[in-house]
């Protein structure tokens, strides 16, 4: 009977080992799945196309302006895990500023590479460099935004532009997590994710220090990145933030919260009168 149990346990253990094998090897795949370009919008939205050289790697950007609002503040994007930033060029009207740049991640639309955290940081680097010196916008009117999975990305790139004695003007969190681990754990429990996982976006980490102020946007139906994960990231942010839960949306249809928008053209607003009184 005792070697008919160790048998058992042996198969099961081997399962177990393959599994975890499995999403290690996987995932990215499962986190960066990519995206294509939505060809409709590039056509139908006047834009202005950009091409960001990162050594061997082309980033594909866009552009669009707006000479009828009344806040000088440019927004930098970073998408969610399975979007083309594109897809938020008709959108970016709504936001209220006066300038809107977006990247996609390497591998995503006509970016090529292959993405990873530290190389979706690096690159966020980089456009705000671009941003900086090539365009001369000072960093005290640069808004960064981040959804999902871009959220990671907009809170190391913060705690960089920080580091470096600059100040940005604010972010905005769209459905953002205290760390893609704790994400990922709380959907499988049962995997050691704190060996596994290669790109943890512990973002949780570097809110206690980041001075920025910040709005977080989170749905209250959420159940890809559960609100609680929203909450412990904006519990913890050291500088002035502002919390908006939006009843009953979700993970992708937040957007179309009547309080969406409103909240954010609010928030940049309130950031933009400070960034003149200073």
């Amino acid at each position: 009977m005792s070697s008919v149990l160790g048998v058992i346990t042996l198969v099961v253990f081997g399962i177990y080992l393959c599994v975890c094998l499995f999403f290690f090897i996987q995932q990215n795949s499962f986190i960066f799945p990519g995206a294509t370009n939505d060809l409709q919008v590039l056509k139908g939205v006047e834009h202005t196309s950009i091409n960001l050289e990162r050594g061997d790697v082309d980033l594909s950007g866009f552009r669009r302006q707006f000479t009828d609002q009344a806040s000088d503040v440019v927004v930098l994007y970073f998408g969610g895990n399975a979007e083309d930033v594109s897809t938020m060029l008709y959108l970016s009207k709504e936001l209220g500023v006066s300038e809107f740049y977006a990247f996609n991640y390497r591998g995503y639309g006509s970016s090529n590479g292959s993405p990873s955290e530290e190389s979706l940081v690096a690159d966020g680097w980089a456009q705000y460099e671009y941003l900086t010196r090539e365009k001369g916008i000072s960093s005290g009117r640069i808004l960064l935004m981040g959804r999902s999975l871009g959220s990671g990305v907009a809170v190391q790139l913060a705690q960089q532009v920080q580091l470096n004695d600059q100040s940005l003007s604010g972010v905005i969190l769209v459905t953002p997590y205290d760390s893609l681990r704790a994400v990922v754990s709380h959907h499988f429990p049962w995997l050691p994710v704190r060996w596994i996982l290669r790109h943890p976006f512990e973002s949780i980490q570097r809110a206690s220090h980041l001075n920025t102020p910040a709005l977080f946007l989170i749905a209250s139906q959420d159940q890809i990145i559960p609100p609680s994960h929203g909450h412990k990231l904006a519990q913890a942010w050291l500088g002035s933030s502002y919390t908006e839960i939006l009843t009953g949306y979700d993970h992708n249809n937040l957007d179309e919260s009547p309080s969406f928008y409103p909240s954010i053209r609010a928030f940049i607003q309130k950031v933009a009168s400070a960034h003149k009184a200073n």
